[in-house]
Order: C-alpha cells, then structure tokens, then sequence
C-alpha cells in the first residue's frame, strides 16, 4: 500500500517526467526515486490502468 510519503513523492517525479516529455527534454531519475517507483509499482500500474480504462470510455 502507498503511504501519502510515497504518493507525495511519486507525485513530485511524475511532474519531474511530465515536464522533461513536454518539453522534449531528457531527464534523470537519482536512485531514491527510482526505489520508490519499484516499491510502488504495483499501485502504480492500477493507477494507470484505471485512466487508460477512463480514456477509452
């Protein structure tokens, strides 16, 4: 389960990652992110399989 720490965070590099596509840009992620991601990523993928669901309806 995601703590608010966790999400707060996520949060924080998805804006990170956000802004690097939208501008073209590359980007690097330093490791502390990078565990956070693997620690939540199974909360992570629901996440986003509920907005592709979203989108499709």
């Amino acid at each position: 389960m995601m703590t608010d720490e966790d999400f707060d965070f996520l949060e924080k590099v998805y804006d990170k990652l956000r802004s690097a596509k939208i501008t073209g840009s590359s980007v690097r992620l330093n490791s502390a992110e990078i565990k956070i991601i693997l620690k939540n990523q199974e909360d992570l993928m629901a996440m986003f399989d509920d907005e592709d669901d979203k989108e499709l309806c």
